[in-house]
């Protein structure tokens, strides 16, 4: 049998009427199924939003996943191609995409972001490489005029010669509202101030006068201050891992520099040592005023207590503002317990006169102690949102304070009352939700004053927790007057879910039986053990809970 055969006219016509069929097969179901697939229908600006919403929450431009969209319809391919706003977020790495996209934005205000580097080595590859990675810049920069925000990482070894082929050299962005840049290399490249090397918009030029938002990383101060403008709203600034940045200026510039943003609302230092506790720390210092500022924030990886008091004392926070200050170590640079307590009392005094402005409505502060390491601990505090901590939004107030058996060398040199004083410091009588976690379960001082908690959750992180020490403190009606809501949450709350129910049980039967006039609970717990154990006494007409939940059901 031949591998081939010809077909004869009759076949041929045969074999056509089958094609024929199935395509129109194909277009009947195809219309069948499009005729109730309200997406394909839908008017043109719902579509350009649907299409908008995909490409702002792409996280790499030039990748968006709505491109897959063009292969529905023929219509939704058009929407998209004419669309100039769907192609304005740019990232610099290819020279084919980049020419699209600028073409495609037509005047659209644009959001560009790439790297400017020093590709090392010989060769033509690397030429290569170096020469895209220049036009790439300079196809962008000759739209700097509608750059509307701009992040780039520059390598400080660049030859001079590249940073004028990149464009940047005198390149101005009338438009750039938001900048983010952080540098390489600049460790063995110390760019001087006012060096012509750098670009104009890193020597105070290039009409950067309407910035609204800076982040930078790795940047000397001295360059990072050539970027403020009155109108900054967001300011962050960070360093990697550095301990010194070449270039820099001093601290008291720096602060002298900032009280000039009236306009700036969110404030955010992470790792930046220079500004941590100068050496003239102890010297008294005027605290800037920021009328405007909402957050301020201050993220480190091992700061001591003394430079934590020393941030809050430079600025006078207004009222409403939040306070995040994490990752504090309590025990650095401390000799002794004397030392100790007088830091300790310094940084709390300094919370509480940073808070003092805020209204009891206002969100008050998160204060959490816990162990990082064996023999160490690490101090977070926070006002972020409480939504975190899976919290409802409604719950502003918040306190979050845990004790843990290595701060032993407080508790044995200093008596009871000295450590409430301590406390005392803080405005706990306005915190509505308080969080215990690991040992501050059973060692937390309930003789404190917070009326005004609404919101216990215990999180139980640390397996061998005493747990009949707070079923006997819950007992007391006077503790806790006002809770209205319960949560036990945690990694060992399921392997203990039989005690808990009963040391519950019994803490509340308790309670109740004493002041009947308290607000039943609402009970919320993420273990399904856990709500089985409750649920069986947690029922019924004289049940003392209003409700139990679970979350993870």
């Amino acid at each position: 049998m031949p591998l081939f055969s010809v077909l004869s006219p009759t076949e041929r016509l045969a074999l056509d009427d089958q094609h024929d069929a199935l395509l129109r097969r194909a277009l009947e179901l195809r219309k069948v199924m499009n005729a109730g697939n309200i997406a394909v229908i839908l008017p043109e600006d719902v579509l350009l939003s649907i299409f908008k919403f995909y490409a702002a929450a792409t996280c790499r431009p030039c990748s968006h996943g709505w491109l897959v969209a063009s292969w529905i319809c023929e219509r939704w391919r058009t929407i998209i191609l004419h669309s100039a706003t769907l192609w304005t977020h740019i990232l610099l790495n290819n020279m084919v995409a980049v020419e699209c996209y600028l073409l495609r934005s037509q005047a659209a205000l644009l959001h560009v972001s790439g790297s400017l580097m020093r590709f090392s080595g010989y060769g033509e590859e690397h030429a290569l490489q170096q020469a895209e990675s220049l036009a790439v810049w300079t196809a962008a920069t000759e739209h700097s005029a509608r750059i509307r925000e701009l992040e780039m990482t520059i390598d400080f070894g660049l030859a001079e010669q590249h940073i004028f082929k990149s464009g940047l050299q005198h390149a101005t962005f009338p438009q750039l509202r938001r900048l983010v840049i952080g540098a390489i290399q600049i460790y063995k490249h110390a760019p001087a101030d006012g060096d012509k090397k750098l670009p104009a918009f890193l020597r105070g030029g290039g009409e950067m006068g309407h910035l609204e938002e800076v982040a930078t990383t790795d940047i000397p101060l001295s360059l990072v201050t050539t970027l403020f403008s009155t109108k900054l709203r967001k300011l962050h600034i960070g360093v990697n891992g550095c301990t010194r940045l070449p270039g820099s200026i001093s601290s008291d510039r720096f602060w002298s520099e900032l009280q000039r943003l009236s306009n700036l609302e969110e404030l955010s230092i992470a790792n930046f040592p220079s500004l941590s506790r100068p050496v003239d720390a102890d010297v008294s210092h005027t605290p800037i005023s920021l009328p405007a500022l909402k957050k301020f924030a201050v993220h480190w990886e091992d700061i001591s207590v003394d430079s934590a008091t020393y941030f809050l004392n430079r600025i006078a926070l207004p009222a409403g503002c939040s306070l995040n200050i994490s990752q504090i170590n309590p025990n650095t640079t401390i000799l002794n317990a004397e030392a100790f307590y007088a830091s300790r009392k310094a940084f709390y005094m300094a919370v509480s006169r940073s808070l003092a402005p805020h209204e009891p409505s206002t969100p008050l502060l998160t204060l959490h102690l816990a162990r990082f390491e064996k023999y160490e601990q690490r101090l977070s505090f926070w006002t972020e949102d409480p939504t975190r901590t899976g919290l409802s939004p409604d719950h502003s107030t918040m306190l979050r304070l845990g004790l843990h058996p290595h701060l032993e060398v407080i508790q044995r040199d200093r008596s009871a009352s000295e450590m409430r004083e301590l406390l005392r410091l803080l405005p706990l009588h306005a915190v509505e939700c308080l969080v215990l976690d690991g040992e501050s379960v059973e060692s937390w001082n309930f003789n404190v004053s917070t009326p005004r908690v609404r919101v216990l959750v215990v999180s139980l992180n640390e397996p061998g927790t005493k747990l009949d020490n707070f079923a006997a403190r819950l007992e007391r009606s006077t503790w806790l007057s006002a809770l209205e809501e319960l949560r036990l949450v945690g990694e060992y709350m399921a392997s203990t879910s039989a005690t808990w129910a009963d040391h519950l049980r019994r803490g509340l039967q308790k309670r109740f039986r004493t002041s009947p006039d308290l607000p039943r609970l609402r009970l919320i717990v993420d273990d399904p053990e856990l709500l089985c154990e409750i649920s069986t006494w947690a029922e019924g007409a004289d049940a003392f809970v209003q409700s139990v939940e679970c979350v993870k059901c």
